[in-house]
C-alpha cells in the first residue's frame, strides 16, 4: 500500500490528504498516533510546514523529550547532552538554569543542591563556589562566605564568623574575640 500513496500525499483514516491531522504524526507517509514503523525514531516537527513526522534526528538545536523533538526542555526537566531528564545523570554535572555542564556558566553563581543559583539558602555558606552547611574548620564564615579572614578590616572574629563587633565580656586579640587574653598578653580596656 506504501507505494501506492502519490508523492506530497499521506494516508489519514484510509483517505489520501495533503498532510497530517492534529494529533497524529507522519509515520513514512501514514498518520498514527505514535511512530509504529521504527519505534526507535523521534517526533519532529517539519520547520517548513509545521507537520509532525517520525525521524531518526531532531532539527539543530533541539532536545528530546520523551520521544519527542522540542525546543526546550519543560519546567522541572534539565537538557542532559540533548535529552530531557529530571536530573544530570553525569558525576560532577550541575543543573545550569536547565541544562547539563561542568560548571555553572556564570561564575557569580554558587551550586545549591546541584542547580546553579544566585545565593545559597539560609544558614548556608559559600564554600569554594558549593553551598555547604558550615565552613571547614580552617575557614571562617565571612557573612555566607568562607575564607581565611573578614575581608572587612574593622570586623572580629567570633566562634568562626565575622562579626562587628565583640559582646560585652570578651577581649579582643588580634581581630579576634576571646574570653581571657593568652599567656604573655595583658588586658588594656577590651584589648589584649
Amino acid at each position: 500500500m506504501q507505494n501506492q500513496i502519490p508523492p506530497g500525499k499521506v494516508i489519514a483514516n484510509a483517505y489520501c490528504v495533503d498532510k497530517c491531522p492534529e494529533g497524529t504524526v507522519n509515520d513514512h507517509s501514514i498518520c498514527r498516533t505514535r511512530c509504529l514503523y521504527n519505534r526507535e525514531q523521534l517526533i519532529r516537527t517539519l520547520q517548513s510546514t509545521g507537520e509532525k513526522v517520525c525521524a531518526d534526528t531532531c532539527n539543530d538545536g533541539e532536545v528530546i523529550n520523551a520521544g519527542v523533538c522540542t525546543g526546550v526542555c519543560p519546567l522541572g526537566k534539565v537538557n542532559d547532552n540533548g535529552y530531557c531528564q529530571d536530573k544530570c545523570s553525569r558525576p560532577g554535572e550541575v543543573d545550569d538554569h536547565g541544562v547539563c555542564r561542568n560548571a555553572c556558566s556564570n561564575t557569580q553563581e554558587v551550586i545549591n543542591n546541584g542547580k546553579c543559583s544566585t545565593s545559597c539558602a539560609k544558614g548556608q555558606v559559600n564554600y569554594n563556589g558549593l553551598c555547604a552547611q558550615e565552613c571547614p574548620a580552617s575557614l571562617i564564615d565571612d557573612h555566607g562566605v568562607c575564607r581565611n579572614e573578614c575581608q572587612n578590616t574593622s570586623e572580629f572574629i567570633l566562634q568562626r564568623k565575622c562579626v562587628t563587633d565583640c559582646p560585652d565580656g570578651k577581649f579582643i586579640n588580634e581581630r579576634e574575640c576571646v574570653d581571657e587574653c593568652p599567656a604573655g598578653k595583658v588586658a588594656d580596656g577590651r584589648y589584649c
